[in-house]
């Protein structure tokens, strides 16, 4: 079965993209801008990364776009996603509006960006 049917299985929406300009990230939202919940980086039909957002996505999007000194998850996750994107490849966004299921994402596909399946 390939990703996007699975992730369709487990209620989630594609929401958005995102590409590099530049060198700058670039987010488009079609939808989920201020709702909570988890969300995926997926490139090249892989889950890259899995997040939980307590404050709307759009704005966590922001941190990854515009990382701050000490933010060092949003900097590892700009860097990372500027690395992959650099060729013209563009991620898609997934949305689900639930909690605490992050955890759950992580072990089902292992994404290469967590931090947490690594040490």
């Amino acid at each position: 079965m390939d990703l996007k049917t699975v992730l369709k299985e487990t209620e989630m929406t594609e929401v958005g993209r995102c590409s590099l300009t530049g060198d700058l990230l670039d987010f488009e939202l079609s939808e989920a801008h201020e709702k909570k919940g988890v969300y995926l980086f997926v490139i090249d039909d892989q889950v890259k990364y899995v997040g939980e957002t307590k404050k709307g996505l759009k704005k966590r999007l922001y941190g990854y776009k515009n990382p701050g000194p000490s933010q060092l998850t949003n900097i590892r996750v700009n860097a990372e996603l500027k690395k992959s994107l650099s060729g013209g490849k563009t991620a898609e966004i997934w949305f689900l509006e639930i909690k605490h299921w992050e955890t759950e994402l992580i072990e089902r596909f292992r994404p290469e960006w967590n931090m947490a399946l690594k040490g």
